[in-house]
């Protein structure tokens, strides 16, 4: 158990894995033209504002005037996260009300599954 290490097993995954590992960059190559390009939300103008855990209950209003409760995961300028206990697919932009914060606002479903959805907030 302590004493001298075994040599790594001969197997073309553990051949592949150290292939992989220690990959280094052809002579004279700049590192970082091998780092791929960062994604597209990581920039700054499309930077999201930051999240704060809410934990409040609020009302979603549907297109037909239908009125759910939802639980308010987290909270920022620009959206949310929701949760709700329904088994239907939301509609593309709905209303969010949230009586203590005084928050009465269109948004679009960002995304949704499973009673869960992420919003965003419409411009004014």
């Amino acid at each position: 158990m302590f004493g001298k290490s075994k040599p790594p097993p001969k197997s073309a995954l553990a051949d592949r894995m150290r292939r992989v590992t220690t990959h280094r960059p052809p002579a004279g190559a700049d590192e970082w033209e091998l780092l791929p390009p960062p994604p597209p939300h990581a920039s700054k103008l499309h930077a999201r504002s930051e999240r704060a855990p809410a934990y409040r209950q609020g009302v979603i209003v549907i297109e037909d005037g239908q009125r759910v409760t939802v639980v308010i995961k987290n909270l920022s300028a620009s959206g949310a996260r929701i949760e709700f206990f329904l088994k239907r697919e939301l509609p593309a932009v709905i209303t969010l009300i949230e009586v203590t914060k005084r928050i009465h606002r269109r948004a679009r479903v960002v995304w949704q599954g499973d009673g869960v959805a992420g919003i965003e907030f419409l411009p004014d």
